[in-house]
């Protein structure tokens, strides 16, 4: 434990080596033993004094599925203030739950994962808050997909985020978590396949939960010939603009054109981008003050 709490330290210090020119200080806690022999930081936060409240994951076998979390809130000289162990009630029947990710607003943290739930038959999301005064926690749904119901866009599969623990928007990832710049906001994206289209569920929600955002994106387009690339949280998450890539050959030409998609509960409106070159270009969205630039290179 005596590394972790190096390591973090060292990276937070890191600007101002770079400003001032001069050593970083380095801060060590105590030593000291947890119950369980794994655990990793999931989320850290200043507290407004100096200090930080911190989230770390245990896991007790080798999958991705935590077995519990200890919250911890130190000063600024490493000492711990006051700590707890919140470990979840799990039932058979909740399946591939995963924390996707952790957010915080009005002295609030929330781990937010995702199961499949057997008795239920359907894809739920839950919320998992506690205010930072006592770390007392309280469990609410944020959305829920019925297993029927999400025939009709495709088929949805957890189980590589459960071994994985990894969700980010890529064709090996089914889910991705994804926070604005200003950490105000955050999405939820669910990635449907079948052969003949891509539907990306997008759900968007402020950091006290409300929720600002739920459409579903729809590309009648081979799962194999189209990917999502990234996606950009804007206005507090009542928007959200998604790139997309598709890769086809025409005339014994392969050609790519990326999809910019502006997205609102009124809708949606989409910009093509065409490379005429047979070369896949990298390619990362962003926003600087009200432009929206693509910067890359091939």
């Amino acid at each position: 434990m005596r590394n972790l709490y190096f390591l973090f330290l060292m990276a937070l210090a890191m600007p101002l080596l770079v400003q001032a020119q001069n050593s970083p200080l380095l801060l060590k806690s105590e030593i000291f033993k947890d119950s369980s022999k794994e655990s990793y930081i999931v989320y850290a936060k200043e507290d407004g004094t100096g200090g930080f409240y911190i989230v770390r994951m245990f896991k007790s076998g080798i999958i991705a599925s935590p077995s519990g979390y200890y919250m911890e809130h130190y000063d600024k000289n490493l000492k711990l203030i006051k700590d707890f162990e919140y470990a979840p009630e799990f039932h058979a029947y909740e399946k591939y739950k995963t924390l996707i990710g952790v957010v915080s607003g009005q002295d609030q943290i929330h781990l937010i994962d995702i199961q499949y739930n057997i008795k239920e038959k359907a894809y739920l999301c839950l919320a998992h808050s506690a205010n930072v005064s006592d770390f007392k926690f309280s469990t609410r749904e944020l959305f829920r997909l019925d297993k029927e119901a999400i025939g009709k866009w495709g088929k949805l599969s957890l189980d590589g985020l459960f071994f994985s623990s990894v969700s980010t928007l890529n064709e090996s990832s089914n889910v991705a978590f994804i926070t604005d710049d200003s950490k105000s906001a955050f999405a939820i994206a669910l990635n449907l396949k079948t052969q003949d289209k891509k539907t990306l569920m997008l759900y968007t929600f402020d950091n006290d939960l409300n929720k600002k955002l739920e459409y579903p994106y729809v590309r009648d387009v081979k799962s194999k010939h189209y990917i999502f690339k990234n996606i950009d949280i804007a206005d507090g998450g009542n928007s959200a603009y998604l790139m997309g890539a598709v890769h086809l050959e025409e005339n014994n030409r392969k050609t790519f054109t990326y999809e910019i998609t502006h997205i609102t509960n009124d809708g949606e409106k989409t910009e093509f981008v065409r490379n005429e070159k047979p070369y896949r270009e990298s390619l990362k969205m962003l926003r600087v003050d009200n432009r929206l630039i693509l910067a890359g290179f091939y």
